[in-house]
């Protein structure tokens, strides 16, 4: 049996957290939401113009600008609820 979990993430509250992993996965199943990020994150990368450099230079690139970002990653929950 495949068992399946959710997580939400939230600087307010539980109950936004709860509430974010319904709102930003809509019912979708996992492989959904693991396709829809790995076009997101295509798309982002997208706009990076970098030539050269072997594939593992590039992949290091990759990976340099995924953590890159600060955290956390939105500042405001599904509901537009925030702290600050």
């Amino acid at each position: 049996m495949t068992e399946l979990y959710k997580a939400g993430l939230s600087h307010v509250s539980v109950a936004n957290a709860a509430h974010d992993a319904a709102a930003e996965t809509r019912g979708k199943g996992f492989d959904q939401v693991r396709a829809q990020s790995a076009r997101v994150w295509r798309d982002a990368l997208g706009t990076v113009d970098a030539a050269g450099g072997s594939r593992e230079e590039r992949v290091k690139l990759s990976t340099a600008l995924y953590h890159a970002p600060p955290h956390p990653n939105l500042f405001d929950d599904a509901n537009g609820q925030y702290r600050g």
